[in-house]
């Protein structure tokens, strides 16, 4: 064998290997702190620069084109999104009287890094999940076994408090503690973020079981779904609990409840029955008890929707003092050191005023055009588009960076699901997919 030939074969067999370790990262990236899917993100700017100049073959031309095409909205409108924060942020600290640079810094920055530069990163390397069968099945086999140890994690830190982000013999805080159990973060830390990011898990991996052709993807898929609905059960969340309800009836058009209405019934029955044996309700018990939850709440919205109307334009700056937002809870009679919307759009409002909440709502409903422009996956990016919007309006979900990461990656996944069955109408239309009748 001529040795040019041994050298491509060589390269060929390495490239091979560096993707599909590329996908298993990300794929683990999702259950670990978000600082391990920035560095994913990086080697895949890093690997995609570095295969720049690699023959492609017409499908797989055809396919790479196709993902970006079907991706555009939600590139545009995070551009959009980040220039509006940007003019505003600036704006408003031109108008300010004390302004923290180092904070408007931090903010414009990680806000470019979250809303572009991540799904910029990902989607150079993921529309190689379209053409290439193995590394789906790799995403999807490391996801499933991953979610299936974390689920297992999960269960031991509801029991034991463990902590392992912060060292093996790590324990989380009392203030984690409550009716006899601790409240489950993952590795991930937040439980609140884990709840929200593991119902963006349980309506794509459900989407994707539906989808999926091979076996050991839809058992991977299986996994997913099975030990996403089982930490959410066992979370003591309250707001992705409901939020995963709703996002899965979003999900499976109404035709299909219609018809298997006894076995979701008896499903539903057995999970909420579970829930309630292992104690994973308790803390609904608690909407009714003043200073627990939902009226603070409302003093955050109060107090965020007044500093809005207060800087209408520009909002009051992410390089606003901390006593100038200080003084709107002490007016309202709170002295509160969290000072957070505990609502996205409102948070938006706030910080970055009319410019910015424009911003926000045309990134979000880049959702909704991407949906209108896909057949197979329609249901699960309206979905996601519901996971958003109703995670929002109780918890700053857009400002979190494991969610938006996790929301990213996800999307891409069923985008490059998308353009792997949208070359052939008739064959998609044909295709055994209870998510994807019309009807719905």
């Amino acid at each position: 064998m001529p040795v040019i030939d041994c050298i491509f074969i060589v390269e060929v067999n390495f490239l091979k290997k560096v993707n599909i370790i590329l996908v298993i990262l990300s794929a683990l990236a999702l259950f670990t702190p978000v600082f391990s899917g920035y560095v994913v993100g990086i080697w895949m700017i890093i690997a995609s620069v570095c295969l720049r100049s690699e023959t492609v073959p017409s499908k797989t031309l055809a396919a790479r084109q196709d993902f970006w095409r079907i991706l555009k909205p939600i590139l545009t409108s995070g551009l959009i999104f980040w220039a509006l924060l940007a003019v505003a942020g600036i704006w408003a600290s031109r108008d300010a009287d004390v302004v923290d640079i180092k904070a408007l810094r931090h903010a414009l920055s990680h806000a470019g890094v979250k809303y572009i530069v991540v799904l910029f990163g990902f989607s150079c390397f993921f529309w190689r999940l379209a053409p290439s069968k193995d590394l789906r099945t790799a995403f999807a086999m490391t996801y499933g076994v991953a979610a299936a140890v974390h689920g297992v994690y999960c269960m031991f830190q509801r029991q034991y408090g463990l902590d392992w982000v912060h060292g093996i013999n790590g324990r989380l805080g009392e203030g984690r503690f409550a009716y006899g159990v601790y409240r489950i973060g993952g590795l991930i830390g937040h439980p609140l973020t884990l709840g929200y990011c593991l119902v963006l898990s349980l309506v794509s991996c459900l989407a994707l079981y539906g989808l999926s052709k091979s076996k050991w993807e839809k058992n991977a898929w299986l996994s997913g779904v099975i030990f996403s609905a089982l930490v959410l059960a066992l979370s003591g969340s309250r707001g992705p609990q409901l939020t995963a309800v709703l996002a899965s009836f979003v999900l499976i058009p109404y035709k299909v409840v219609i018809e298997n209405w006894q076995k979701i019934s008896f499903g539903l029955i057995l999970l909420i029955g579970f829930g309630f044996f292992c104690g994973a309700f308790s803390r609904f018990l608690e909407l009714g008890n003043v200073g627990a939850g939902g009226d603070i709440r409302w003093v955050h919205w109060s107090v965020h929707y007044r500093i809005f109307m207060d800087h209408l334009v520009h909002g009051i700056g992410p390089g606003a003092s901390n006593e100038a937002i200080s003084s709107y809870y002490l007016t309202a009679g709170v002295n509160d050191t969290i000072k957070l919307a505990h609502n996205s759009y409102l948070q938006f409002a706030a910080d970055y005023g009319l410019l910015g909440l424009l911003g926000a709502l045309t990134w979000t409903l880049s959702w909704a055009r991407l949906a209108k422009s896909v057949f197979v996956v329609h249901r699960a990016i309206w979905s996601l588009l519901a996971v958003i919007l109703i995670s929002s309006i109780t918890q700053n979900t857009l400002q979190d960076s494991e969610f938006v990461l996790a929301l990213t990656i996800w999307t891409l996944v069923l985008i490059a699901t998308e353009v792997e069955y949208s070359g052939c109408t008739s064959t998609t239309k044909k295709y055994p997919n209870i998510l994807a009748r019309e009807g719905g």
